[in-house]
């Protein structure tokens, strides 16, 4: 009986929809780093930088429900649910040496997917966190409530997508819906009070970004039991597009550190 006939999916529908895809060779004996998109991002959301760490890591980047090869899916709308999801998915390409990575919503859903894999007896050697205050940080703006206009100036002013993108009424009409259903289920999220991870975390901001300055990110220490580290980038909230390999360095040295393997090492060559 063919695969039609069975009602099973192709093998190329249930490539497109797996959730996270490799960024590099993967070679399965070393370091793991899985990265979590930020708010309208996609598969392609780190492109600026992961080039710069791959000889050294397994790179595997989420591709979320509603864009690139998932956008026949409703986007996500409760940000627990989606990391249950992604924990499903993820679990079989678990190794003994796993860093997760997000940048501002992605943090978000990278700290609930260590919080779900923790739950599930994995045990994760790092958590990095870019672009996104501690829980508790006050952040007045609700960005999904603003109209179109509004959400795409704010968008420009945060910088991070193409001018072309806002030149084009056709690709923000793709590119919004996508945003905001982001905007929304991020900005509803609250994170556990008592929530805290068993791994350490690494926090990154920028100055000019006033959601993720140092004192914004202090609170992170609060969410793990154990090592905590920090640094402030020159840049705005986007700042890996800025300074990509200052980051690709910074980040290198310090799983360096953490992981206690000499493959990490070759990072800090990279141009």
């Amino acid at each position: 009986m063919t695969s039609a006939a069975s009602g099973d999916t192709p093998p190329q529908r249930r490539d497109a929809d797996r959730a996270f895809r490799p960024a590099g060779r993967i070679t399965g004996d070393r370091p793991q780093m899985f990265c979590l998109p930020y708010a309208g991002g996609s598969v392609n959301a780190y492109d600026d930088w992961l080039p710069m760490v791959s000889r050294a890591l397994d790179l595997w980047v989420a591709e979320l429900p509603g864009r690139g090869t998932r956008f026949h899916l409703p986007p996500a709308h409760d940000v627990r649910e989606l990391t249950r999801q992604l924990a499903d998915e993820v679990g079989p390409l678990l190794g003994d040496r796993v860093v997760l990575f997000g940048h501002s919503m992605g943090a978000i859903l990278a700290l609930e997917l260590a919080l779900t894999l923790q739950s599930r007896g994995v045990p994760l050697s790092c958590l990095v966190l870019a672009g996104q205050p501690a829980p508790g940080w006050p952040r007045p703006s609700r960005l999904h409530r603003l109209d179109d206009e509004q959400l795409a100036a704010a968008m420009r002013a945060m910088g991070g997508t193409p001018a072309e993108v806002f030149e084009s009424a056709e690709l923000l009409e793709l590119m919004l819906p996508i945003l905001r259903a982001d905007l929304r289920m991020v900005e509803g999220h609250r994170v556990a009070p008592d929530a805290v991870v068993r791994c350490p975390i690494i926090a990154y901001g920028a100055v000019d970004d006033p959601d993720a300055t140092g004192p914004a990110l202090a609170g992170w220490a609060q969410r793990t039991t154990g090592r905590f580290e920090s640094r402030v980038f020159p840049g705005g909230h986007f700042f890996f597009q800025e300074h990509p390999h200052a980051l690709a360095v910074d980040l290198s040295r310090r799983l360096l550190c953490l992981l206690s393997t000499p493959d990490v090492t070759s990072l800090e060559g990279t141009r």
